[in-house]
């Protein structure tokens, strides 16, 4: 878990660059004063600032808020040009909070299925972006990589199998099988208790 947790910072630095990259491809294709009427107008303050002090009219001055600041603001104009969905959107409105998450790190880290979100939510961001095949690969490496890693924590359980009968009950670090695809293995990392019966959080590895 504590590779996880450094890995996402790091990842978040390389989608920064791969943003800047796609707002500059894009930016300038929606209106000709792109950097006044769909940059700096949006900025806050305090980023306007920075700006002015640097003199500079470059997106790659400005850091991941600042850049997620303008592709939201501006997505009705760049969505059609994707032919982007709604869920789209979502990541990006997402992506806000696990900027701020990881850039101010917790002292006794971030639980294993709030990594894995984070992680889903990078890969399913970087290819809104046209980020490069490369590092929607890193990611999906990094995903692969947690689960092998709560894997190796649990202690040792029978897996579900179509030979076994499922059990009714389940614990956190106890790994399962969906019954509906015994392929699918993975571990339990919550309960949530519930009537009639209790539902259960997992991450899970083809």
């Amino acid at each position: 878990m504590k590779t996880a947790q450094a890995e996402i910072p790091a990842l978040l630095q390389k989608l920064t660059v791969s943003l800047s990259e796609f707002l500059n491809r894009i930016l300038p294709e929606l209106e000709k004063n792109w950097w006044e009427k769909c940059v700096f107008k949006f900025l806050s303050f305090q980023q306007q600032q920075r700006v002015e002090r640097q003199k500079v009219q470059t997106l790659s001055v400005l850091d991941l808020s600042a850049l997620l600041r303008v592709l939201d603001n501006n997505w009705y104009l760049i969505s059609p040009k994707l032919n982007a969905n709604r869920e789209d959107r979502h990541y990006i409105k997402e992506m806000p909070t696990i900027r701020n998450r990881y850039a101010h790190l917790k002292t006794e880290g971030y639980s294993t299925d709030d990594m894995y979100r984070d992680l889903d939510t990078l890969q399913r961001f970087a290819a809104v972006i046209q980020a490069d095949d490369s590092l929607i690969q890193e990611i999906k490496n990094s995903k692969k990589s947690l689960i092998a890693t709560v894997n190796e924590l649990v202690s040792p359980q029978p897996l579900i199998n179509e030979r076994q009968e499922p059990e009714t009950e389940y614990t956190p670090g106890q790994l399962v099988a969906l019954q509906s695809d015994p392929t699918i293995k993975g571990a339990v990392i919550g309960v949530l208790p519930g009537d009639p019966e209790n539902r259960y959080q997992g991450v899970y590895q083809q």
